[in-house]
């Protein structure tokens, strides 16, 4: 059993590798596409103007996908302008921070009025480092804040104008099937009208018959008519009995007695 399944799988595997690697792959690869394509061309112009009909309009669900990242990545982006406009306000502060405090911690004194603070110098010192810390922590985290909005603003732009371009050529498309539905209605229409044509051949044809019937009946009557009036009777072959008698009468004036002797003599 074990040596079945090791074979089979064996087989699959050079199936596989034939279809992949070799000029059969190729071959099978090739006349399924063949197959396809001639499939598609069998199919009725008017079911495939439906039937593309329907796959335009379920592009919709592509553009309203589209339509939720991109709003999606414009609340995001708008929270993050936010966020970046208080960083640079925090920064700000506390820049304006460090200016007061190291304006007033001067070489020599011993005392710092800040921030409604009476501080001593080593303290104005270590309160200068905290505050100096503080804002390179913020301007750090502004930095980043800007490198990720600028980032998600470009992302933002390429989807939007995906989403643009997507609803616009959904609206061609459409307007595209439209246009073509229209036109082969009319090849259509052309069509019924060139096969409602009056069919005239066979009546030609019959009027064709009539007149030669026609032709045939004048020709027998003509042929009848000179039958009728002797014009076409055959010549008879004369009697020989009859030809002497005609010749005797000629020769004797027409007396039929005196014919005998006179051919006598």
């Amino acid at each position: 059993m074990l040596k079945k399944v090791v074979a089979v799988t064996l087989g699959v595997i050079v199936a596989v590798y034939a279809l992949g690697h070799t000029r059969f792959g190729s071959y099978v690869c090739t006349a399924w596409k063949q197959v396809r394509k001639d499939a598609g061309d069998q199919v009725s112009i008017d079911f495939e103007i439906e039937r593309l009909k329907g796959e335009v309009t379920r592009l919709d669900t592509d553009i309203e996908k589209a339509k939720s990242v991109v709003a999606t990545q414009m609340v995001a982006v708008e929270r993050q302008q936010k966020e970046v406009t208080a960083v640079t306000k925090q920064l700000e502060g506390r820049k304006e921070k460090v200016v007061a405090l190291r304006k007033e911690l001067k070489p020599g004194v011993t005392t710092v009025s800040f921030n409604n603070q009476e501080l001593t110098a080593d303290e104005a010192a270590v309160k200068l480092n905290e505050v100096v810390e503080a804002a390179e922590s913020t301007e750090t985290l502004l930095a980043s804040n800007q490198k990720l909005l600028a980032s998600n603003e470009r992302i933002l732009k390429s989807n939007r104008k995906k989403y643009d371009a997507l609803k616009v050529k959904k609206s061609e498309l459409m307007d595209k099937l439209v246009n073509l539905e229209a036109k082969y209605s009319e090849l259509k229409a052309r069509q019924a009208e060139g096969s409602a044509t009056v069919e005239t051949t066979r009546f030609s044809q019959t009027v064709a018959d009539v007149e030669k019937l026609e032709t045939r009946i004048e020709i027998e009557v003509k042929k009848q008519d000179l039958t009728d009036d002797g014009s076409d009777a055959k010549p008879t072959k004369p009697d020989a009995d009859a030809a002497r008698a005609r010749a005797d009468r000629f020769l004797n004036g027409g007396k039929k007695g005196e014919t005998k002797v006179a051919t006598d003599k």
